[in-house]
């Protein structure tokens, strides 16, 4: 998504773009992590508290269908990815399909055996993951090339406001469900440090996939990604 928008808008209007998709989702999530971390209840009680019994079952159904089509579009996305790098790198064609059924196959496992599993593969992995991003991201910025790119403008693929309406959509969910995390907060003061992950870490990672992503604008200095 950070590369889409970064090709259609540019560099500069891109990260824009991302920056305040999530400073949106971010003060949303800010203002129901609070009352997460005040009441110490799930957001499927909070919605019955404030809209009723019939009116929160109705709400949580909704939240339900929207869980289930947000996971999916995430596996579509990660499949397609996967399916063209392993394509063009090692010459294998693997419909997307196989990669979307695995992803949401491990996401059900997760959600049947608790968190813990995630927990320590996250704490294998994104150590990992981050210093591939950063060392990545070091490459594509090196020497003179980052300059042409922040004054360059994208190729108008994807207006300004479908990129904004793409960002906080990915996460707008994170910002409604914050409770079901900060109602375990150790205070208020805890469950708005929570929020910095969607404001300040959520648009570094996007803009650290996005200007890797600008080799057609040549700004890289090594073909990497061939």
């Amino acid at each position: 998504m950070g590369s889409q928008i970064v090709l259609a808008q540019g560099l500069l209007k891109g990260s824009f773009i991302i920056t305040v998709g999530c400073g949106i989702t971010a003060l949303l999530a800010l203002m129901s992590s609070l009352i997460g971390a005040r009441l110490r209840v799930s957001t499927y009680v909070l919605l019955t508290m404030v809209f009723g019994g019939v009116g929160g079952k109705v709400l949580n159904l909704m939240f339900a269908v929207m869980l289930i089509g947000w996971f999916a579009n995430v596996a579509d996305m990660l499949s397609v990815q996967l399916s063209g790098a392993v394509a063009s790198t090692y010459g294998v064609s693997i419909s997307p399909i196989v990669y979307s059924t695995v992803a949401l196959v491990l996401m059900t496992l997760t959600g049947m055996f608790g968190f813990r599993i995630t927990e320590r593969f996250a704490s294998l992995m994104v150590p990992i993951l981050s210093a591939f991003m950063l060392y990545v991201l070091f490459l594509s910025i090196g020497g003179d090339h980052i300059g042409p790119a922040l004054a360059r403008s994208g190729d108008g693929s994807l207006t300004a406001t479908d990129g904004l309406s793409a960002v906080v959509g990915s996460v707008i969910l994170a910002g409604v469900l914050a409770p079901d995390f900060t109602r375990y907060a150790r205070d208020g003061r805890a469950a708005a440090r929570s929020v910095l992950a969607l404001a300040i870490g959520y648009p570094f990672i996007m803009l650290m996939a996005a200007i890797p992503a600008l080799p057609s604008w040549s700004i890289l200095p090594i073909r990497w990604m061939s």
